[in-house]
């Protein structure tokens, strides 16, 4: 039920080292989540180490940003898929390259966009639609089809916060679109967390904190939760929460990381 977790590896942004959110989840009862580091997969080989010790399983991706703007979330379902990950992150980052709104095809990879802008505007999508999408903003029958030209590629789906599910449910109604899945983000433990987050914010941004913009924060409601209490805030709609857990179930990592490689004589 967890596609969108930080550490302290997505930097000026994340505050919790490895070891520490796994102290959590298991607290928690969280049994299986993704770590998805903004922009950064530096903690994936130490927690997939650790997670046995505690009970739970990690599955590794990345939290693809431009900023604080969130563009993608990629999962690996496969240690290829993984390699893969790392080929696009490691070329955007080398060259100074923005991610783009539409993630490229990566084998053996989960891709997962987040409803929210999708719903608020369609522009980013109209760039890479089909030749017959307009330049302006998108009526209801636009809208869907920039839906399907997303979809219309593998291992691709949406994510809905539980903030938005009146908006799915207005424009979709009891139904939602089977490559709808429940997102919810977990960066921090509680307010204080929140606070330091927006210092390490606005230090990245070299601003006064008075002058931060939302924008450029998380969302103070982005905190660590039992599955009972994700349960109860996606009670509305709870086939989102039966797709995402079908999502982490395909994702298996294989490393050996118990067994270090032999030193050369």
């Amino acid at each position: 039920m967890y596609l969108n977790t930080h550490t302290a590896f997505s930097l000026r942004y994340g505050l919790m080292p490895p070891r520490v959110l796994l102290e959590r989840i298991s607290a928690l009862g969280i049994t299986h989540c993704a770590v998805t580091d903004i922009n950064n997969t530096s903690a994936g080989l130490e927690l997939l180490q650790l997670a046995p010790k505690y009970g739970c399983k990690i599955t590794i991706g990345v939290d693809f940003r431009n900023g604080a703007q969130q563009q993608y979330i990629a999962l690996a379902q496969t240690t290829a898929g993984f390699a893969a990950i790392n080929r696009h992150l490691s070329e955007h980052l080398h060259l100074g390259k923005p991610f783009e709104s539409i993630a490229p095809e990566l084998p053996e990879v989960i891709i997962i966009y987040p409803f929210d802008p999708l719903y608020h505007s369609a522009a980013a999508l109209q760039r890479q639609a089909e030749a017959d999408m307009q330049s302006q903003a998108c009526t209801t029958d636009e809208q869907t089809s920039a839906y399907d030209h997303i979809l219309s590629r593998p291992n691709s789906y949406i994510g809905v916060r539980y903030r938005d599910l009146n908006k799915v449910y207005y424009r979709f109604g009891e139904a939602p679109p089977e490559c709808f899945v429940a997102l919810h983000t977990m960066t921090f433990r509680g307010s204080a967390d929140f606070n330091t987050h927006r210092l390490l914010r606005a230090i990245d941004g070299n601003t006064l904190l008075s002058k931060l913009c939302k924008s450029e924060q998380g969302h103070p409601e982005d905190l660590l939760l039992s599955p009972e209490q994700i349960q109860n805030h996606y009670a509305g709609m709870p086939v989102l929460l039966e797709r995402t857990q079908k999502l982490l179930e395909s994702c298996h990592i294989a490393m050996d990381l118990q067994n270090p490689k032999p030193s050369e004589e």
